[in-house]
C-alpha cells in the first residue's frame, strides 16, 4: 500500500521520539491535524527531502533524476506592430496602444522604428532604458533618434528576452512571457538542458536545436555546446528566462525542455509521485533534519549515510533504471 502524507508524518514524527513540539495529532491520536504546528513543521521538512531525493547526486557523480519531472514549455515570439503617438525630443518617444499600467514595463525592450509591418525592420533600432505609467507610456531610449519620425508612421516594438511567469490580461502583450511559474518549475530548477526552435509546431520533423547546455565534469558549473541558430540564457541567470542574440521573428514557436521540481506535498492523502523505496528516503532525509534542529550530531550523520547508502541500493532495481545521457540516471518513479 502506497504512503500518503500522513503516513510520512506519522513515520518521521515516531522516528524523533515523538517529540512534543512535533505532536501531529489534533483531537484523535493517530490522526494527523493540518492545523497543528508540529504538523506544519513536519510537512515542511518532508517537502525539503521530497526535492533532495529527486536531485539526488551519488557519490559516484550520477545525477538520479526522475521521468516524470522531465517537463516542458511553449513560448511564442511576438513583434508588437503599432504606431508613433508623440515624438517629445530625440530619446522620449509615446507609441500607441501599449500597455501602461507598470513603470519599466518595457526596459531593455527595442523600438523599430519606420518598420511597416511585425515582420519587417525599420530604419532606426533604439534600446529601451526606461517607461513610465502614461498612456501610452514614454518610452525613454539609450540612443537619440536620428531622423525624427511623424506622428502616425509606423513603428515596432519587441523584446529579446522571455522570462517565465503566469501573467496575463490587458495589463500584457499576448506570448509576452514563457507560461510557467517561476517559482516552482524555473526559478529553483537545477538546469534546462535542451531548447528547439520549430517552424511549425505540429510538424515536429522541423525541430531544430538552438543551444544546449552541456554538464561539465565539476558540477554544476556548465559549458554551452552551440548551435545554429544562435541564442542562450538570459544573463541573470537560468531562472530568469531566455534571451537570445538576434531579433525576434514574429510567430516563431519554441519549446523548452527541462527538469522541474516535484509538487509540493499538501493535502493529507496525498501520495507523492515516486515509488515507496523512494518514499522512505524522503522520511529519512526529513528525519534527518529534524535530528539537527534537536543537535544529534552523530545521529543525524549516521541517518545521512544511511540514505547514501539506500538511494544507490535502489537505484540498482533493472525495473526502475533507464539509461539516458551519462552523468544521468532517469528513473521512470
Amino acid at each position: 500500500m502506497a504512503y500518503n502524507v500522513s503516513d510520512m508524518i506519522i513515520e518521521a514524527f515516531e522516528n524523533l521520539g515523538e517529540s512534543s513540539d512535533l505532536y501531529p495529532y489534533g483531537g484523535v491520536y493517530g490522526t494527523v491535524d493540518l492545523a497543528m504546528s508540529g504538523t506544519q513543521r513536519i510537512l515542511k521538512w518532508l517537502n525539503r527531502a521530497y526535492r533532495k531525493v529527486c536531485n539526488t547526486q551519488l557519490s559516484d557523480g550520477t545525477l538520479v533524476r526522475f521521468r516524470h519531472l522531465e517537463k516542458h514549455a511553449f513560448f511564442t515570439q511576438n513583434v508588437v506592430a503599432s504606431t508613433i503617438a508623440a515624438y517629445i525630443d530625440s530619446t522620449h518617444i509615446q507609441v500607441a496602444s501599449l500597455p501602461y499600467a507598470y513603470a519599466n514595463k518595457y526596459f531593455n525592450w527595442i523600438v523599430d522604428i519606420g518598420a511597416a509591418s511585425a515582420s519587417a525592420s525599420g530604419t532606426e533600432q533604439h534600446l529601451v532604458i526606461a517607461s513610465d505609467t502614461s498612456n501610452p507610456p514614454i518610452l525613454t531610449l539609450a540612443t537619440p533618434i536620428a531622423t525624427e519620425p511623424a506622428v502616425g508612421s509606423a513603428v515596432n516594438v519587441y523584446k529579446k528576452f522571455w522570462a517565465c511567469s503566469l501573467n496575463s490580461g490587458a495589463n500584457f502583450h499576448t506570448g509576452e512571457f514563457i507560461a510557467s511559474s517561476p517559482a516552482e518549475d524555473f526559478a529553483s530548477a537545477l538546469w534546462i538542458y535542451d531548447i528547439q526552435s520549430m517552424r511549425d509546431i505540429k510538424r515536429y520533423e522541423e525541430k531544430a536545436p538552438l543551444r544546449k547546455a552541456t554538464l561539465g565534469q565539476m558540477y554544476p558549473s556548465m559549458f554551452w555546446d552551440i548551435e545554429t541558430p544562435v541564442g542562450g540564457w538570459y544573463t541573470s541567470g537560468i531562472n530568469k528566462g531566455i534571451e537570445f542574440d538576434a531579433p525576434p521573428v514574429d510567430g516563431l514557436t519554441f519549446e523548452i525542455h527541462y527538469y522541474g521540481l516535484p509538487e509540493a506535498l499538501t493535502a493529507l492523502d496525498q501520495v507523492p509521485a515516486v515509488s515507496d523505496v523512494f518514499v522512505e528516503m524522503i522520511i529519512k532525509w526529513a528525519t534527518k533534519t529534524g535530528l539537527i534542529r534537536d543537535r544529534e550530531w552523530e545521529a543525524q550523520y549516521a541517518i545521512r549515510k544511511e540514505f547514501e547508502a539506500d538511494m544507490a541500493t535502489a537505484i540498482q532495481d533493472g525495473a526502475l533504471r533507464f539509461e539516458y545521457d551519462a552523468p544521468y540516471l532517469w528513473l521512470s518513479s
